[in-house]
């Protein structure tokens, strides 16, 4: 439930000014800011019922809140995302990439943020997945999240669901452009 009201109220709180000094708590924000916005934007038929998913307001807010996540994505993640071929899934940080596992984002807690090469950083993420399958099973597993600074602010550039950045992939960023995708 506190949940739920921290993230209403999240939601009509504009954020505040960057933290001076402290670029990896502005990361694990933006970070968290994407996850909330992912995990509202799922369809949830076990919460909001057929009636719900009827009602052309809950469609409307979940496309806003898809939005809102896709807007915390670097360009070049954006563009990954909609390039997607429909074979292959969505991308692992599309709205919608954990449903179309038959999954729902139930909660999550960042338990790391370290720096990466490039003034980029690293987040390691455990999330809880809900099962859309009658018996509602939760699922927890961990992922790592590339974030980058672009235009002054961070955006996500990466996701490795179930796994981490190795240390060559973070060696490999050093050659790599400020804000390239990996």
């Amino acid at each position: 439930m506190l949940l739920l009201v921290a993230s209403a109220a999240r939601d009509r709180a504009p954020r505040a000014a960057a933290a001076p000094g402290r670029p990896l708590l502005d990361a694990a924000r933006t970070l968290m800011d994407y996850l909330d916005a992912i995990r509202l934007a799922e369809p949830d038929p076990g919460r909001a019922g057929a009636a719900a998913e009827r009602n052309g307001s809950w469609r409307t807010r979940r496309a806003d809140r898809a939005a809102r996540a896709l807007a915390l994505l670097s360009p070049e993640a954006r563009a990954a995302v909609a390039a997607r071929d429909g074979r292959e899934g969505p991308h692992p940080l599309a709205p919608g990439w954990a449903a179309s596992r038959g999954r729902l984002l139930e909660e999550f807690r960042v338990a790391r943020v370290r720096r990466a090469p490039g003034g980029r950083a690293v987040a390691t993420v455990v999330e809880r997945y809900r099962s859309v399958a009658p018996d509602g099973a939760l699922v927890s597993g961990t992922s790592d999240y590339l974030l980058a600074p672009v235009g002054g602010a961070w955006r996500i550039a990466d996701r490795r669901p179930g796994g981490a950045f190795s240390d060559a992939d973070l060696a490999a960023l050093a050659a790599e452009p400020r804000g390239a995708a990996p």
